[in-house]
C-alpha cells in the first residue's frame, strides 16, 4: 500500500528543509535551495506556490471538526509561517537573530503544529507520496509530451496548443521543485490542460482532415491518465474522454468563469 501524505505534511517537511540558518539574505538562500536566480520568474514561482499552499491549508483547518479556539491557533501557525516568504524576511539574513527572518518565523513550534495537524487535514484530502524514481518517470512523460507539442500546431498562434504547455510547465516546475502532486497544487496547473482538452474536442473536425489534432488529443489524454494514475493511487483509471472530469472534477471549469465560453 502506497504511503500517504497531505497539505499539512508536505508543507511542514518544505519548511523544514528550509529552517536551516545562513548568514546571506532569504532571497540568495532560497535561490541557492531552489537552484533559481533571485528574483526571477521562476523565484517568484516559488514564494507563490508556498504561499498558495499555505492559504489552501487554512482553508482545509477551517473545514475541520475542531473547536474554534484550536482552528484560530492552527490558523495563526500558518500564518506566522507565511512570513518568511515577505519582503522582509528575503531582504534580511536568513538567521534568527534577526526576528523578521525566514528562520524566525519556521520555528519548531510552526512546523510541529502542522504535523500534529495531519492526520485531521488527511481526512479531507490525502493522496500517495511519491518516490523519487515515480517523479522522474511522470516528468520525463511530460518533457516527451512538450517536445511534441512544440513541434506540432493546429493553427497559426494557436491559443489552446498554447494553454496546454504553459499548463504542462506550470505542472513539472512544482512537481520538479516541490515534489507535490496532490489536488491544489501540481495537479491544479492542470485544469488548464484539461480545459484546452474539452475546447479542441468540441471543436475537433473529421480526424482524417486533422490528424495533428486527433493526435494531440490522444496524447493529451494519455498523460493525464497517466498523472491521475499516479496521484490517485488508484489500479485502473477511467477508458473514455470524461475520465478527466470524474478525476478532477473538471465540471468547474463549465462554470460560468470557466470553460463555458470557448466550448459556445
Amino acid at each position: 500500500m502506497a504511503t500517504l501524505t497531505d497539505p499539512a505534511r508536505e508543507l511542514a517537511e518544505v519548511c523544514e528543509k528550509l529552517a536551516h540558518e545562513d548568514p546571506r539574505p532569504g532571497d540568495a538562500y532560497l535561490s541557492e535551495r531552489f537552484s533559481i536566480a533571485p528574483w526571477s520568474k521562476e523565484f517568484f514561482q516559488v514564494v507563490f506556490c508556498i504561499l498558495e499552499r499555505a492559504d489552501y491549508l487554512g482553508d482545509l483547518i477551517n473545514e475541520l471538526d475542531l473547536d474554534d479556539d484550536f482552528k484560530a491557533e492552527a490558523i495563526a501557525h500558518v500564518r506566522r509561517l507565511k512570513g518568511a516568504f515577505g519582503r522582509g524576511a528575503l531582504i534580511a539574513p536568513w538567521e534568527t537573530r534577526h526576528s523578521n527572518s525566514g528562520p524566525s518565523h519556521l520555528g519548531r513550534q510552526q512546523i510541529t503544529a502542522l504535523k500534529m495537524l495531519s492526520p485531521q487535514v488527511r481526512k479531507l484530502a490525502s493522496y500517495p507520496k511519491l518516490d523519487a524514481a515515480e517523479i522522474a518517470e511522470l516528468l520525463q512523460e511530460v518533457s516527451i509530451f512538450q517536445t511534441w507539442l512544440e513541434e506540432h500546431q493546429l493553427v497559426e498562434q494557436d491559443f489552446i496548443r498554447q494553454a496546454i504547455l504553459e499548463g504542462t510547465k506550470q505542472f513539472a516546475f512544482r512537481l520538479e521543485r516541490f515534489e507535490w502532486l496532490g489536488w491544489g497544487y501540481a495537479t491544479d496547473s492542470l485544469r488548464e490542460v484539461i480545459g484546452a482538452y474539452y475546447a479542441l474536442q468540441c471543436n475537433l473536425p473529421d480526424s482524417q482532415a486533422s490528424p495533428v489534432a486527433a493526435a494531440m488529443l490522444q496524447k493529451i489524454e494519455a498523460l493525464v491518465k497517466k498523472i491521475y494514475d499516479k496521484a490517485s493511487g488508484a489500479k485502473d483509471v477511467y477508458e473514455t474522454g470524461d475520465f478527466m472530469l470524474k478525476a478532477y472534477g473538471a465540471y468547474k471549469l463549465l462554470l460560468p468563469n470557466g470553460i463555458a465560453g470557448l466550448l459556445t
